[in-house]
């Protein structure tokens, strides 16, 4: 069986590119997950891993980096993939989508050579190049601080209709879902803009 998966780092970001370019390998279906923040929870991927994939399966992903935060992390996982049995297709490495059609135990080794230098040297760039990432946002919030920039998320503006609102929620004329509505605010950004307005 051929499987697809696709991960995408932010709900802002689209999977629509791998999945354009997945589906012209004739899948039997493609998993996606959205890991947002620093957490790397991949419920698709974990029940792709445990619960689907079988020996002689075939795994299509875009890029190798799709499959872990790092590059320690990414060839574990092709290592744990390579136990079972399941052959990875990776479509930025185009002798991974090759097939070799003798039983010639010289050919299929001298592919897997290729193949694994190839995945160490793509998953050594995509590591450098998110380091790379890390090193200019780490720049710029120094010269914004040198600045006296003020950094992390903006405050949360109290809404026009806030006193109105907060006084009739905490009278109990309405509930605090009620008052999320009116005053168009999410649960968390409710919560923390009346602890800050008590504490005044």
């Amino acid at each position: 069986m051929k499987y697809g998966y696709a991960r995408i780092s932010t709900g802002k970001q689209k999977e629509d590119r791998q999945i354009e370019e997945l589906k012209k390998y004739d899948l039997e279906k493609i998993y996606t997950d959205t890991i947002t923040g620093s957490t790397f929870n991949r419920p698709n991927f974990d029940i792709l891993m445990n619960d689907v994939l079988r020996k002689g399966d075939e795994l299509y992903i875009k890029e190798t980096d799709r499959l872990g935060r790092n590059k320690t992390q990414t060839l574990e996982v092709l290592r744990q993939l390579k136990e079972k049995g399941v052959i990875v297709r990776i479509l930025e490495i185009p002798t991974t989508l090759a097939t070799v059609n003798d039983d010639n135990p010289q050919n299929k080794l001298m592919l897997e050579m290729i193949n694994n230098m190839l995945i160490e040297m793509y998953t050594t760039f995509a590591q450098v190049e998110l380091e790379k990432i890390k090193t200019r946002t780490k720049e710029a919030l120094q010269v914004k601080k040198e600045r006296g920039e003020k950094l992390g998320r903006p405050c949360i503006k109290y809404p026009n209709n806030w006193n109105k609102v907060y006084k009739q929620y905490k009278n109990k004329a309405i509930t605090g879902v009620q008052a999320m509505q009116l005053l168009g605010l999410k649960k968390t950004s409710f919560y923390k803009l009346v602890k800050q307005y008590e504490g005044r």
